[in-house]
């Protein structure tokens, strides 16, 4: 979710068959930086969420419908199918737009502000903190996993078409919100950069973000692992690649 009362440069965000294996490259980036900002996005939460301490990714085909009510759909289409893209790559899943609800497991609903709440609620009656979105959000995202596995295995998004549009946050708003519904939920602004820095812009995934979405689908990164676990996976998975 991003806030709404910081402004421009102090927002918060809140919140598929096989993964490629593990390719970061070193760029420069220290390997405690990113074990702890991976522990802090992974495994943190917002938008009145309580972790559970365990890691949460998708395993099934990741199919995106678009619903947009106000706006250029054509550009947002666009924009999000590129983006999109990237993440499949990134990730290995397969992740693309469909045509219908229905055929859908993520939803993101384009909307003026004033009626974007309204918008979701007809895809997702109960959202979750709602009262904090209604209060504080920019654009937002939220996603469910199974008890079980901790599988996610749902996602909806919701983004104020004309706000973001006239405020030029648009691209951020879609890279931030369908990267963080993958399993990166929480924002802080003790990582950077980064897309999930508070205070920080970028209409693009940086080469730390990246590497933070590589890490969490490596295959040898288990659905559900506990904290303890799965960081102690990252720290050798940071070791096998240089770090």
């Amino acid at each position: 979710m991003r806030d709404a009362r910081r402004g421009r440069h102090g927002w918060r965000t809140l919140l598929l068959a096989f993964a490629s294996p593990l390719l970061l490259g070193n760029d420069g980036l220290e390997p405690e930086t990113l074990l702890r900002d991976f522990e802090i996005i992974v495994f943190g939460a917002e938008l009145g969420q309580q972790p559970d301490g365990r890691l949460h990714k998708w395993r099934k085909p990741i199919r995106v419908y678009l619903d947009i009510r106000a706006g250029e759909a054509e550009l947002y289409r666009r924009l999000t199918a590129d983006h999109l893209a990237d993440l499949a790559e990134l990730t290995g899943l397969q992740i693309g737009l469909v045509e219908t609800a229905a055929e859908a497991n993520v939803v993101m609903v384009f909307d003026r502000d004033a009626h974007l709440l309204s918008s979701v609620a007809e895809h997702v009656p109960d959202l979750p903190g709602k009262d904090v979105v209604r209060s504080q959000a920019f654009c937002f995202a939220y996603f469910w996993h199974s008890r079980n596995s901790g599988e996610i295995i749902q996602a909806v998004v919701g983004i104020p078409s004309d706000r973001a549009a006239s405020e030029g946050l648009l691209p951020h708003c879609i890279v931030e919100e369908t990267t963080q519904i993958l399993g990166l939920p929480n924002d802080s602004d003790d990582v950077y950069p980064s897309i999930f820095n508070d205070r920080s812009v970028f209409d693009f995934l940086t080469p730390h973000d990246r590497a933070l979405v590589r890490l969490l689908y490596d295959p040898r990164l288990p659905v559900g692992a506990d904290q303890k676990e799965a960081l102690k996976t990252v720290r050798q998975l940071l070791r096998e690649q240089g770090f």
